[in-house]
């Protein structure tokens, strides 16, 4: 796919080589291919229940690669998710998230961005609106991800500056009776943009947790026992290109 990517941008170069029909060929028979690939990587990826709601204690399960990053579910620039197929509650809103990383990141042709390495809210979006917030917890190969769903008690609901979905350059939302939007993200989250502080919005009721490991997915909210504070870890917003990790204000 990468390398669709790239024929595009060189092909007046490409043009000039002695090879240029063959690599035409290949490039239209790869395209042609690459609609049905994508269909059946997103049926292969598991539904997977990542988080409560806090409104009416629905247990939502959401299209989710835990197999390791090097699934196209984290890849950036293209949404690889089934979400027709997901099971979510009427108050399930957009899906945030962090990642902390192991030693190795697997090499592969795409870039993703998991997040920092510690959980955080965006306070603009719990200002503006009184959403809810739930953070969990679950493995994604070697390394230990924190999913981090947002919940809204009415809908519609619009915000002022929309933050991308996990893992994407995409705002992406869900409106009443499933209803779908989404808008390209102007902008990618940084450090200033999130809050690491959870305490005080635990305090608040708008952040509950999932203990890690519970089969139950019992919502919590006591701030002294929470897991998921002061967390060691970087909290830096993260790309990951071809196996190398950097900050997105190195990239930028």
């Amino acid at each position: 796919m990468e390398w669709l990517h790239d024929f595009e941008w060189r092909r007046p170069i490409y043009f000039r080589q002695p090879n240029f029909r063959e690599r035409l060929r290949q490039q239209t028979a790869y395209r042609e291919q690459l609609p049905a690939l994508r269909d059946e990587y997103r049926a292969g990826v598991p539904m997977l229940p990542l988080s409560r709601c806090p409104y009416c204690q629905t247990l939502n399960y959401l299209s989710f690669d835990h197999y390791g990053l090097d699934g196209l579910w984290w890849r950036s620039d293209e949404r690889w998710r089934n979400g027709a197929q997901q099971q979510l509650c009427p108050h399930f809103w957009t899906l945030s998230g962090a990642v902390k990383l192991a030693e190795a990141v697997a090499i592969v042709p795409f870039r993703s961005a998991p997040g920092p390495e510690v959980p955080f809210v965006v306070p603009s979006a719990l200002r503006e609106h009184p959403l809810q917030v739930v953070i969990s917890q679950i493995q994604v190969g070697a390394h230990t991800a924190y999913p981090i769903a947002y919940f809204s008690e009415t809908k519609p609901l619009t915000l002022a500056n929309p933050f991308p979905e996990w893992s994407t350059e995409w705002a992406v939302w869900v409106q009443e009776h499933n209803r779908y939007e989404w808008a390209r993200a102007p902008y990618l989250l940084f450090k200033e943009q999130a809050d690491f502080d959870l305490a005080p919005w635990m305090a608040q009721g708008r952040v509950a947790w999932i203990a890690p490991g519970d089969p139950s997915f019992t919502l919590q909210q006591q701030v002294q026992t929470c897991p998921y504070l002061d967390l060691p870890g970087d909290q830096e917003f993260v790309l990951i290109t071809n196996g190398i990790v950097s900050s997105i204000n190195q990239k930028l």
